[in-house]
């Protein structure tokens, strides 16, 4: 069995820790109940499962077994109202918020508690809450799992990640109605217990950001700005590191007044600049919200083109209140034998069902049509690569879940996501990655093979070989592949991937028309089949920022200027990826430039510079202003 039992899981976290079940148990479940998860009696649900595996010390997120449907849907629903409030698509986060209520919060007072948080956090967001109302909304969801807590007493405490978020709310809050004691000391205390923690690197650094702006905005406010500009420029520069888009604009605005306080007119106002066009290239009212600011600050002239740029309205959000009794919901745990009870093969069952998908088609180049069966009806458990291509392929983020396999999935799951969050350019690292996977591979496990035959070719030059390389790791999964029936496939991310490489590799080779013809495929299919916001995020904007790079090498400029709009109004995802956007930008402001369309050509180029002046490409800036200048004779920056 690859995939472990959830109460098993819990138990070897909680003796690892040196806790008792009571100790474990308090505030979060009733003693009875964990004892009972963890002899397998009962299931818990993935928000109870985190809270108690993060007390544990444990970095481990989520179970994938669910008391019932509802149960699924909610967890989902906070994952996704995360998601669009990270990218400030504040409407769409508060339309996962209204869903969740309307199913009661699957009786679970844990999604309540995230619930509010996020409904707070919104309210912040929009530049229309009340923040005495959120302060005290903040303090009753932290209640709930911390009966009478003091918040001069974190650093006592066993927190769950939601905790956490509360309480760096809590400070965000505090500072907004003048308790900058209460804010600095949350800040304070929530920097010591995160640097001392046991979450994963990126969890601690995304907790860390968020704590630096709040505190950042309270060292600005007691006028010691030197220190502000020191700790937002240094989360801001770990945030380009990391590819963290969720925080670079706040932390980028709050570097900048750090410059302006500290007599740097210039550079801040540069850095404002960049902020704002980027923040609006992506449709963020935040982009409002700092135009707003810097129009009320002295010594800053505020260029027309930036005034000219068209509003993005702050929108009020109904304000949820603290109006449900914590006590008359659950605490997450629930019956095992229940017939509700949907394990990771049931929830794989359910959702191909609903898509009126047959077993064949979705297990197509996976695995036996028989193997699918058996875990769909809880025989066989899938291992980690496979639960997650079939969770990928049926339009599932298999981030939302941490899967727990044995020792050599482990490795391999890890040496893959420490291939995928490593950067192209550091050369040594990838290598000596790629090198212990090919050690640990063994001929069963196909798809981390896959991912490796793809990585490989990163480091090729010739482009036969790339595409033959390609093909073959296609192949693995979806032998005898048609780009021309794409729409009848379900694809993982994987596959994905590989196919913009395959395009990439044919436009730069031997078949630049069907390259072209593949990225538009692959494009058709995001917007056509059930692709979750998750997997759209990860693929839409890289898809078409490599397209466009080629249309504009091949002198196609009223093409690029025509699809452009309606991949993105297809597409909204791709403003999630601030890289992506700054190449896409770059290179649709030259096609307009050709087409002579020069005013928007200046404003499309300024969210590209402005993109780029967050990740710090200083290069790829100076080498799009050089271009336009050498074209066009127009100075953009």
């Amino acid at each position: 069995m690859s995939l472990r039992n959830a109460g098993l899981v819990i138990r070897e976290a909680r003796l690892k820790a040196g806790l008792t079940q009571e100790q474990l148990s308090d505030g979060i479940c009733r003693l009875k109940s964990l004892s009972k998860i963890e002899t397998g009696v009962l299931g818990v649900s993935p928000s109870t499962f985190e809270a108690l595996m993060e007390r544990a010390g444990s970095n481990t997120k989520a179970s994938p077994i669910f008391a019932n449907r509802t149960d699924f849907n909610c967890f989902y629903s906070l994952k996704r109202s995360h998601f669009f409030l990270d990218y400030w698509q504040l409407r769409s986060a508060y339309d996962e918020l209204e869903k969740i209520e309307k199913m009661n919060w699957a009786n679970n007072k844990y999604y309540y508690q995230e619930w509010l948080l996020l409904h707070c956090k919104i309210q912040l967001r929009s530049g229309c809450g009340n923040h005495r109302q959120n302060y005290d909304t903040i303090t009753d969801a932290i209640s709930i799992s911390i009966p009478d807590f003091h918040y001069d007493e974190i650093n006592k405490m066993l927190l769950s990640i939601t905790e956490i978020e509360l309480f760096i709310a809590l400070a965000h809050e505090a500072f907004y109605i003048n308790e900058l004691d209460i804010c600095v000391d949350i800040c304070s205390q929530i920097s010591t217990y995160l640097t001392n923690s046991a979450l994963s690197f990126y969890e601690k650094e995304q907790l860390l950001a968020e704590n630096a702006i709040v505190y950042s905005k309270y060292l600005l406010a007691i006028k010691d700005f030197n220190a502000a500009y020191k700790m937002a420029d240094a989360f801001r520069h770990k945030a380009v590191f990391n590819m963290n888009n969720s925080v670079l604009h706040e932390l980028s605005f709050l570097t900048a007044l750090g410059l302006y306080y500290n007599g740097d007119i210039k550079n801040a106002y540069e850095l404002f600049e960049s902020t704002i066009y980027s923040a609006h290239s992506t449709g963020s009212c935040y982009a409002t919200i700092c135009t707003n600011y810097i129009k009320t600050l002295h010594n800053i002239k505020v260029s027309d083109d930036l005034i000219n740029l068209p509003i993005i309205p702050l929108e009020a959000f109904d304000f949820k209140s603290f109006y449900i009794v914590s006590e008359d919901l659950g605490d997450g745990s629930y019956d095992l034998t229940s017939p509700d009870t949907l394990s990771l093969g049931g929830l794989i069952r359910e959702l191909r069902i609903e898509q009126k998908l047959s077993q064949t088609i979705l297990c197509y180049g996976l695995c036996s049509k028989s193997k699918l069966s058996k875990i769909e009806n809880n025989i066989l458990q899938p291992e980690i690569a496979l639960a997650e291509a079939l969770l990928q392929r049926l339009g599932i983020n298999d981030n939302a879940f941490t899967f727990l396999g044995n020792k050599h999935e482990s490795e391999l799951s890890s040496l893959q996501q420490a291939l995928r969050k490593t950067k192209y350019s550091d050369y040594n690292l990838v290598k000596n990655l790629l090198h212990s996977m090919e050690k640990v591979l063994t001929p069963k496990d196909t798809l981390y093979y896959q991912y490796f035959l793809y990585k490989n070719t990163n480091y090729l030059e010739n482009c036969e070989e790339i595409i033959t390389q390609l093909n073959a790791a296609l192949s693995l999964t979806l032998p005898n592949f048609n780009i021309n029936e794409i729409l009848n496939y379900h694809l993982s991310w994987l596959e994905l991937t590989i196919l913009n490489s395959l395009s990439a590799a044919y436009c730069d080779g031997p078949s630049p028309s069907l390259g072209i013809q593949y990225f538009y495929k692959i494009l058709e299919y995001i917007s056509t089949n059930n692709i979750d916001i998750f997997l759209s995020s990860k693929i839409s904007g890289i898809t078409t920022a490599m397209l466009f790079r080629r249309l504009y090498r091949f002198n196609r400029f009223s093409e690029m200027i025509e699809v452009l709009p309606m991949i993105t109004s297809i597409n909204p995802c791709i403003a999630t990826d601030i890289c992506s956007l700054a190449n896409i930008y770059a290179h649709f402001s030259q096609a307009l430039g050709e087409c002579k369309h020069y005013n928007k050509m200046i404003t499309i180029a300024k969210y590209s510079i402005g993109c780029y002046k967050l990740y710090e490409n200083e290069k790829l800036i100076t080498n799009l202003c050089q271009f336009i200048h050498e074209d066009f004779n127009i100075d953009i920056y």
